[in-house]
């Protein structure tokens, strides 16, 4: 427990932990974007295990879902970056 409180006091006081804590627009934005990428990621789950369920989009092919959607996924991670 020691080394993950020492852990979390460093990163409080790294350049990246005093811009979310003293900008008024940083932690939004972290946030904000954390908060996409769950969605995309919680979506692309989704749509794949209701698809393996037979619930949606029952006349394509697995793989062809499967496929779309981990590029889809793939593409929208990278535009953040």
């Amino acid at each position: 427990m020691a080394t993950i409180l020492g852990w979390c006091q460093w990163l409080e006081s790294t350049d990246l932990g005093t811009a979310l804590r003293e900008s008024s627009l940083m932690f939004p934005l972290v946030e904000g974007t954390h908060l996409l990428a769950l969605g995309v990621s919680v979506g692309t789950i989704a749509i794949s295990d209701l698809r393996l369920l037979g619930i949606v989009m029952r006349q394509e092919r697995v793989s062809d879902v499967m496929d779309s959607s981990c590029r889809g996924a793939s593409v929208a991670s990278r535009s953040w970056w």
